[in-house]
């Protein structure tokens, strides 16, 4: 072998683990479309009501918001949980399914299956792509739910107005 073989062998090694860095970064970042980020920082920042503000949950969702990668409606990708979004998760130890959507605080509706981002179900889906596991605490220790599938995402649907 010559040395152009062995740069070359190096610099397409390089470029595979260059690839798989970023796409274990882009696995766990929290991307969040740009409207969907102005909008829960309102929320946090001035309409949670004073009691709400304290809360644990209000702190998670404004962590989140400080650390997501903000990106406009036509760069979300397909498969990550946005607001609206109709969202598959699976129990990983109970093997339950769940379907659900993400909400606003102020739309949330449970018998409608709408869960607010401003609980820890909610908060833990928003940004995260199929495929990711959420830890949502329950009485009884944290359960462990898999993003199964978006059934519909409004960015993949063209409905940027949602």
């Amino acid at each position: 072998m010559n040395l152009a073989d062995g740069s070359t062998i190096r610099r397409r090694v390089f470029i595979a683990l260059e690839k798989d860095m970023k796409t274990m970064l882009l696995e766990q970042a929290v991307v969040i479309r740009d409207l969907d980020h102005m909008r829960l920082r309102e929320w946090v920042d001035h309409l949670a009501t004073p009691e709400q503000q304290g809360l644990e949950y209000v702190n998670g969702l404004r962590r989140k918001l400080c650390d997501a990668m903000v990106v406009t409606a036509e760069k979300i990708p397909r498969g990550v949980v946005t607001m609206n979004s109709l969202v598959g998760l699976r129990d990983v130890v109970l093997d339950e399914k769940l379907t659900c959507f993400l909400a606003y605080p102020d739309e949330a509706d449970l018998l409608q299956r709408k869960v607010s981002v401003a609980v820890a179900l909610g908060t833990e889906m928003l940004g995260r792509p199929v495929g990711a596991i959420v830890a949502v605490p329950v009485n009884r220790g944290v359960r462990q739910l898999r993003i199964e599938r978006v059934y519909y995402q409004p960015e993949a649907a063209g409905d940027y107005h949602l």
